[in-house]
């Protein structure tokens, strides 16, 4: 057990983030607007943002055993009213190497081995568990081990965790099954998968359709619809895990990124953070990951340790078969026609994104003493400038797990020095360009350990943000409007190019996920020894920008590779 203190998350000195502000918005403006600006902030320090700090530091006082974030951050997540595939999720390919088993065996070792995982989390074994300089991390965010859904509501989703998961479910065609996993060191799962692999018959509909739905639509129709099915809501919210099995086959790689991310209205349950997709076809396996209340690496966290379980299963010398049931549904016609109308809709927003790879082998290429992270945001400007002729809001996520109920801050990638490398890079400037790597590198570097200590500006100004309706005087209120509604705010937090990494793993990929906003992208990346791998999601209507953007990529990497690698 850790008995040493977390960090509580800081509230930095106004004055320090109005400074990072300052620095880190100036590169979208001109120097007309940037004095303006300055006076902006002078202002805004002095008068409500002044007051403003003060409510914050009241806020964490209250939240000392807390966080003075966590709060709004999930209210931020659970106000969404868009389906969740969209808003919320993200998936990500779960690479078990498969020894030839079939397919029951196969998903017997992962429930076994996914249990062994919830048992040792339940006994404590996880709480001991710190960073890679030896720091504790908060363990809150492995309380999806519980059972744990996003739950559905009318102005508010809610969310729910459950207290010890005593089953796993699995969606096949349309059907519902709820299996025990009680004493799991003496089960084997082989005999169940088998029999609900052979004896399940399609339906036509699922009630597992709503998880695809907007909230606050159709309030009273689905509301009767789970009030007569509460047993088959409850399950899901309850289990451990569902799995959902398919039997897809795809024409191509893009293809079946947006398939696993959004899949087709049905046979899965798109509110669970521990929600996996086992395709019969090609026994490949996905994690999609409702993200409300942890963030990816917490589901890396997971998946890895149960891969350790995987790799060191053995069959239980008297291994009993678990009971499980189909959990019956009742769909009358007129909920059929709401179910086909919600899947309706949802194909029809889907069908709007679209999904790309990039895959830059780095044989030969020695990037010893370069920061990859730094090479690839770097990259990423070079290829907006040259495919937007502009510096557009980029999001880095950086994890923030040392501190008691922290989730992420967000470093922004555009700085002067990495507009100074790009504009090197589009002029071939080979000498200057060694010098402006260095310093563009050094400046994303040191944002990222700002971040890390908690000394980033987007969360601090979200939490002002967050206050103005404290304030008391109605000037105050206005002001603090108008600073918030400014130019340089709105782009400094623009997340027109969305990006994560998740580091590099043998047994976990690329998390996919929508682009953020309206026109924009999301970037998510993956760097090994190999190489480096990209997939970006995007609108239809932006399929020339992204080709543009990718070519882009690559020429800048060729032409970094000549020079400094």
């Amino acid at each position: 057990m850790i008995t040493e203190k977390l960090l509580e998350l800081p509230v930095p000195p106004l004055e320090d983030t109005l400074k990072r502000y300052l620095q880190w918005s100036s590169v979208y403006l001109e120097d007309d607007d940037v004095q303006e600006l300055e006076k902006e902030i002078e202002n805004f320090k002095r008068g409500a943002g002044g007051k403003l700090q003060g409510l914050l530091n009241e806020r964490r006082e209250k939240k000392s055993s807390s966080s003075w974030l966590i709060d709004w951050w999930l209210e931020s997540y659970l106000l969404g009213r868009g389906p969740t595939p969209i808003e919320c999720n993200f998936a990500v390919p779960v690479n078990f190497k498969n020894k030839g088993e079939d397919h029951s065996e196969f998903l017997n070792k992962f429930i076994y081995s996914f249990v062994g995982v919830k048992d040792d989390f339940l006994d404590g074994k996880f709480d001991s568990v710190r960073n890679y300089f030896g720091k504790p991390l908060c363990r809150k965010q492995l309380d999806i081990l519980k059972g744990a859904s996003r739950v559905s509501k009318y102005e508010r989703d809610g969310y729910h965790i459950g207290e010890d998961p005593a089953f796993v479910t699995i969606l096949f065609k349309n059907n519902l099954y709820r299996i025990g996993i009680e004493e799991n060191k003496n089960k084997t799962y082989t005999k169940v998968i088998e029999e609900i692999l052979e004896k399940s018959i399609e339906k036509a509909y699922s009630l597992s359709t709503l998880s695809f739905d907007r909230s606050g639509i159709r309030v009273v129709e689905k509301a009767k619809i789970k009030e007569e099915n509460r047993e088959y809501f409850e399950t899901l919210e309850n289990s451990l895990m569902n799995i959902s099995i398919v039997d897809k086959e795809f024409d191509h790689e893009e293809e079946k990124l947006g398939y696993y991310l959004y899949l087709e209205g049905e046979n899965s349950y798109m509110y669970k953070p521990l929600n996996f997709i086992y395709n019969l076809k090609d026994k490949e396996l996905y994690n999609n990951s409702e993200h409300t209340f942890q963030d990816g690496l917490t589901n890396v966290e997971i998946i890895s340790a149960v891969k350790d379980n995987y790799d060191s299963y053995k069959n239980p010398e008297e291994g009993k078969t678990p009971k499980y049931e189909l959990v019956e549904e009742s769909i009358s016609e007129q909920d059929e026609r709401i179910l086909e109308k919600i899947k309706e809709e949802y194909l029809q927003r889907t069908s709007q994104y679209r999904f790309t790879s990039l895959n830059i082998p780095l044989e030969g290429v020695n990037l010893k003493g370069f920061s990859k992270d730094a090479i690839v945001q770097l990259l990423i400007q070079y290829s907006a400038k040259k495919t937007f002729n502009d510096y557009r809001g980029t999001y880095e996520a950086v994890d923030m797990k040392e501190y008691l109920r922290g989730r992420t801050e967000c470093v922004r990638p555009v700085s002067k020095e990495a507009i100074k490398f790009v504009e090197a890079l589009i002029e071939g400037d080979r000498e200057e360009l060694i010098t402006v790597y260095r310093e563009a590198e050094g400046e994303h570097k040191k944002r990222i350990k700002d971040c890390k200590r908690g000394c980033g500006i987007d969360r601090h100004l979200f939490g002002m943000k967050s206050l103005i309706g404290a304030l008391d005087s109605p000037s105050d209120r206005e002001a603090a409007k108008k600073f918030f509604d400014s130019k340089a705010y709105k782009k400094v937090t623009e997340n027109f190019i969305s990006t994560t990494s998740l580091g590099h793993y043998e047994h976990i990929g690329r998390a996919i996920f929508t682009p953020v906003v309206e026109g924009g992208i999301g970037v998510s990346y993956e760097l090994s020894s190999k190489g480096i791998g990209i997939d970006i999601s995007y609108f239809n209507k932006s399929e020339e920008e992204v080709r543009r953007f990718k070519d882009s990529f690559q020429e800048g990497f060729n032409f970094l590779k000549k020079i400094l690698f």
